[in-house]
């Protein structure tokens, strides 16, 4: 099955329940099927239908919850990086050059976590990463799609 949203997966719900899923983007499987500006992202699905208050039980309907943390805005990243590279009304930003780079991800990535820390200096400001055990070959068969750069 390759479902991607609440309509086409509903009978994998109904049998399985609303399991988070994951992709990790260095798997290459099934998308990004390229190397990307964040060669260690990952993806993760929680279907509405799996979120609950509280602790998780893992029942069919309660399989992820969340606890709001704080925000960091765009305008509030973007100010930390004056520039001439990206503007919008009226304000000028270089926090988004070379929006391709892995290392400039990285920077930006951890210029949100320097902005996050000082705006919510009494929060963790970083959580370890979740598991992500997504493994393609107990799922699916071998992909025999030919991928090719479509613009090439």
């Amino acid at each position: 099955n390759m479902c991607t949203g609440e309509g086409e997966c509903a009978a994998q719900y109904n049998a399985y329940g609303f399991a988070v899923g994951c992709n990790r983007f260095v798997d290459h499987y099934p998308f990004p099927d390229v190397n990307t500006s964040a060669p260690n992202g990952v993806w993760y699905s929680l279907p509405l239908g799996g979120r609950c208050l509280g602790e998780p039980t893992g029942q069919h309907n309660c399989t992820w919850s969340y606890v709001d943390a704080g925000e960091v805005t765009l305008e509030e990243l973007e100010r930390t990086s004056p520039g001439s590279d990206n503007c919008c009304e009226g304000r000028c930003s270089d926090f988004w050059h070379d929006v391709m780079d892995p290392q400039a991800t990285s920077a930006r990535v951890a210029k949100t976590l320097e902005v996050f820390r000082r705006k919510y200096p009494n929060s963790p400001g970083d959580l370890p990463e979740p598991p992500c055990d997504f493994n393609r070959e107990a799922l699916y068969a071998e992909d025999g799609w030919l991928r090719k750069d479509p613009w090439h």
